[in-house]
């Protein structure tokens, strides 16, 4: 079961970041990070700050630096609505030190 793979969207105001099927998704829930899997139940939560980590059924791994929003469940699919997602190999290191 928890091999399963099931619909992920990863979706800014700009742009749709990453339509896949995958095996996990952990995001950071503003009361705490979790985890969906397939089967999960439905769900809405508000998303803070933090890494969405997205796992495929091959093995890839997708990181994002995200800067909050939504994430619903509803029938195997699941759809993160975010304010900002930058891929971690992205980043610049430097740009982020110096806005810190």
């Amino acid at each position: 079961m928890f091999d399963r793979p099931f619909a992920v969207e990863i979706i800014t105001p700009e742009q749709t970041v990453l339509k896949i099927q995958a095996v996990s998704i952990s995001a950071p829930g503003v009361q705490g990070g979790f985890q969906v899997l397939y089967g999960h139940a439905p769900l809405l939560a508000a998303l803070g700050p933090g890494k969405v980590q997205v796992q495929e059924a091959g093995g890839a791994t997708h990181i994002y630096a995200t800067g909050g929003g939504f994430l619903e469940v509803r029938e195997n699919h699941v759809i993160a609505m975010l304010d900002s997602a930058e891929r971690a190999e992205d980043i610049d290191v430097a740009r982020a030190r110096a806005a810190r």
